[in-house]
Formats: C-alpha cells, sequence, structure tokens
C-alpha cells in the first residue's frame, strides 16, 4: 500500500484525481492509513476512465517515458491484460526499456495469466519479445515465470510457441535458481539450463548487478558447472565482481572459481583472480603462494619454480591445484629418467615420496613430479642431537627397506631428501639407483649411513656413546639397534 501511495503521490495531478481532506492527507503521507476499506475506496478512483483521460492529455502524449511509468503503477493496482499491453506498446516508445525489465517482474506479479487465453498469452509473449531486446528480453521472461500462474498457464500455449528455445531454457533456469529445486540429471535438461544460464549472463554488468543477491550467488554456482567453456569465462567474472567483497560466501565462491579455472588451465584468467584474492588475505596464504606459482616459468605440463637445474625443485601442476616436487634432465637424459622414474615407482615406502608421473616438455626436456607432500629445507641435516638420532633412524629405515628390494643408493647427498610435513626425512631425488644383490646392497649402505653418523654426531656431540660404536664395520639391522638406543637414553 506504501507503493501504491507513492503512485498516487506522483500522479494524481496527472489523474486528475478527487481527494478529499483525509484522502489527501493520507496520500501525502501525513496521516496513517486508516483502514483497509478506505484503501479500497481511494484505490477504485484510479478507473479506466480517468486512465485513459491522462494518457491523452499533455504531457502524457508527447513523452512514452512518462506514459509508461504511469502505466506500471496502473498495472500494478488493476492487473488487467489489456493494461498490460498498453503499458508494453508505451515502453518500446521509451528509452527507459533497461530499467522498466529489471522491475517487470513487480509489474506483472498480481496478473492471472491462467484468466487469459491461449491466444491473448501468445500475443503478450510477441509483445513483451518486441518491447524487449537482448539481456533485457531476457531479464524481463525470467520475471514473468516469478509469477506461478505464469508458469501454469504455458502449458496452453500452442506447441509451436514453446519451441522457441528462449523460454524453456530460461524455465529450466528459473526451477534451478529461483524454486530451488537440484540440477538436471539428463543431458537435455541440462541443455536447456545452460542456455537459460547463457541468456542471463551475457548482460551488462548493470544487469547482473540488479539481480538479487542470493540469485547472483546460486547463478555463480550453477555457471560453474562448466569452469572451462570459454562463454562462461566473461560472464562469470562480471558476475564475481558484482558480489561483495570481504563476504564468507562470495569469497568463497571466487576461491572455487580460482580453483577451477587452475584446474581448466585458463591460467591467464586464473591470474587476474588470483591476485586479487591474495592481495585480500593474510601474507602467506594460500593464494599469495598460488599467485607466486602461477607466474613460474612452464616445464610440460607443471609450472617450475626457478633456480639451480640439478637436483629437487618446487613446482605447482595446475591440471590437480597441487604443488609438487620436480626433477628435470636434459634432452639427452630422457631414456634415463624414463628408467628412474619405473624404478621410483617400486620404492614403495613411507619415507620415500610417491612419484606422480613423469613426462617430456615440448623441448625434450625430461621431468619426474612427485607428490608435493613435503618441501625443501636448508640444512636438512644440521639439526640438534635428537633431531640428528632421528634422522638417522629414518635412513636406516629407508636403507634397509632398499637394500631388501635390491636397490642401491649409491649416496646420501642432502640435495636427494626433502623434510616431510612432521619433519621426517624422505627420499626424493632416487636418480642413478641400479639394482644389484641384497647383499652388496647392504653392506653399501651400511658404510655409507656409519659415514654420515659420524659426521654429524661430531658436529652435534662429539663425546657421544654411539661415536665409538661407529668406528666398527656394523651392519644395517645393528645401526638400527644401537640408534633406538640412543634415543631411548636420550629421553
Amino acid at each position: 500500500m506504501d507503493q501504491h501511495l507513492a503512485f498516487l503521490r506522483r500522479w494524481k495531478g496527472a489523474l486528475r484525481l478527487s481527494l478529499n481532506s483525509t484522502e489527501d492527507l493520507v496520500v501525502n503521507g501525513v496521516r496513517p492509513i486508516p483502514d483497509r476499506g478506505f484503501c479500497r475506496h481511494l484505490l477504485a478512483k484510479v478507473d479506466r476512465a480517468s486512465v485513459q483521460r491522462a494518457i491523452a492529455r499533455e504531457p502524457l502524449v508527447s513523452s512514452p517515458e512518462q506514459r509508461a511509468e504511469l502505466l506500471a503503477g496502473v498495472v500494478r493496482l488493476d492487473p488487467d491484460p489489456s493494461l498490460l499491453l498498453e503499458y508494453l506498446g508505451a515502453l518500446s516508445a521509451s528509452d527507459r526499456r533497461r530499467e522498466a525489465a529489471r522491475g517487470f517482474s513487480f509489474t506483472v506479479d498480481r496478473l492471472d495469466f491462467e484468466k487469459m487465453g491461449s491466444v491473448q498469452l501468445g500475443q503478450l509473449l510477441l509483445v513483451v519479445k518486441s518491447t524487449f531486446d537482448g539481456p533485457d528480453q531476457a531479464r524481463a521472461l525470467f520475471g514473468l515465470f516469478e509469477n506461478p500462474s505464469f508458469v501454469r498457464a504455458l502449458d496452453t500455449l500452442p506447441e509451436e510457441q514453446m519451441k522457441d528455445e528462449l523460454l524453456p531454457s530460461l524455465f529450466a533456469l528459473h526451477q534451478v535458481v529461483s524454486r530451488g529445486r537440484p540440477g538436471p540429471s539428463e543431458e537435455g535438461d541440462d541443455r536447456r539450463l545452460k542456455a537459460g544460464l547463457l541468456h542471463i549472463l551475457n548482460a551488462p554488468a548493470e544487469i547482473l548487478g540488479s539481480y538479487p543477491e542470493a540469485m547472483r550467488v546460486r547463478l555463480v554456482e550453477l555457471a560453474s558447472r562448466y569452469p572451462s567453456e570459454e562463454s562462461f569465462v566473461a560472464p562469470l567474472r562480471a558476475l564475481l565482481n558484482t558480489l561483495p567483497a570481504k563476504d564468507e560466501e562470495s569469497d568463497r565462491l571466487r576461491e572455487k572459481r580460482a580453483e577451477d579455472l587452475i584446474r581448466a588451465q585458463d591460467l591467464g584468467e586464473a591470474r587476474r583472480l588470483v591476485e586479487k584474492l591474495a592481495r585480500a588475505e593474510e601474507r602467506g596464504g594460500p593464494f599469495t603462494r598460488r599467485r607466486a606459482a602461477l607466474s613460474w616459468p612452464a616445464l610440460g605440463r607443471v609450472l617450475v619454480k626457478p633456480g639451480p637445474s640439478e637436483g629437487l625443485k618446487e613446482g605447482f601442476w595446475p591440471e590437480e591445484n597441487a604443488f609438487v616436487l620436480v626433477r628435470e634432465g636434459r634432452p639427452d637424459d630422457a631414456g634415463r629418467f624414463q628408467s628412474e622414474a619405473r624404478l621410483h615407482n617400486e620404492l614403495l615406502h613411507p619415507f620415500v615420496l610417491p612419484l606422480s608421473f613423469h613426462d617430456l616438455a615440448p623441448d625434450g626436456r625430461p621431468y619426474i613430479v612427485l607428490a608435493g607432500l613435503a618441501r625443501r629445507s636448508g640444512g636438512l641435516f644440521d639439526r640438534s642431537l635428537q633431531d640428528t638420532l632421528q634422522l638417522l633412524q629414518d635412513l636406516v629405515e629407508l636403507l634397509g627397506h632398499l637394500a631388501t628390494s635390491g636397490i642401491l643408493l649409491p649416496d646420501l647427498a642432502e640435495h636427494r631428501f626433502v623434510l616431510g610435513p612432521d619433519r621426517r626425512v624422505l627420499l626424493g631425488d632416487s636418480s642413478l639407483c641400479v639394482r644389484r644383490d641384497a647383499g652388496e646392497v647392504s653392506t653399501t649402505h651400511a658404510t655409507l649411513l656409519r659415514a654420515l653418523a659420524r659426521a654429524k654426531l661430531t658436529r652435534v656431540a662429539p663425546d657421544h656413546p654411539l661415536s665409538s660404536k661407529l668406528e666398527r664395520s656394523l651392519p644395517l639391522p645393528v645401526l638400527h639397534r644401537e640408534l633406538i638406543r640412543a634415543r631411548l637414553a636420550l629421553r
């Protein structure tokens, strides 16, 4: 009723309404509305005759914009199809169709479309389509579905009119977006939903921003079902820009969109969105790290952090939106890398980083990608006595497993290892490993470990009792037992 009173206040002069003193005070907002009967009596003064006389006089005759504004309010008061058609006719001659399309569902919310015949309903749809163009037409037709009687009245339309792709696709979209129904499960329904989405999303930002926020959120969720399709890239970017900043739900949608773009390897679009997310988060957050990774040079299917070409390097695998470790070689290393990858796949042990895949870059360089469960850490072996003993115990278990498998690790160079999430040592670089007799491997590994243990204990605890025992030629099982005893004694 407040909206109706605002309409009367705006147009009482043009309609030449005869108001008594009480009615005038209510219309002007000076007195409160007395009762429902008063409202019915007041609104009845806007009859068909007064409207026809008003639009036949100046300034409404020569101003389609004002005529359309008056008729929009009249249709809300009197939901009559003939008045609606007259309103649409005024709109087609005005320059305010975009604004009218935005509020069209409110203009026709009380109209009973079921009382129309199929001919009149078809005529109405033709007038709507001729009045509005492109995205404004989709906006207006989508608004019609807000009226339940329009949905029911569609069944009366001739079949040839429903063959028009626009109405069924907008209906499919409306059922999911506004009625909360689940997304389609059949291919035909999904095709209609997708078409409806494109009709709505291919609109200027001002139209997208005019939809309620809850509807825009739902549109983003639905459009995200097609992350790799080019036709959704620009509309989704524009729609996400209309959502409020630093809002939990909006941020969740932006983050999911960024992850979808990365997995779809649309890295140009991903960089733009990740840049915004990184600026909004605390320093060192997940998107700050991804922003840096997306600037790294490509090596086949991964991006690799610039640095020395030897050893393990930090990398990023867009297909999985995951950080990984990468070892790369020269083109003439391709055969060796392939053999080493096959061998690495056999090293099934908790202290061995699993291999994700190996491949050749376009320039012929081979590379091996390891699951990003760990990071390189400088000074891996430069730790306290307790950490050193834990490190040596991890290594003796790993070397024992390799010996049992008959696989010789030629050295214990620091570049081969990384720290896991629990600071346990993990083997990442298995280059130059070869197959040998298990006994020979065990003896060699024991020699390598004793040399490393002596060097490390000399630095952190020169007088430790284990140091003297390491002078003897201890096999791996005995080394394992002595390391456990040393850790227990330290506790």
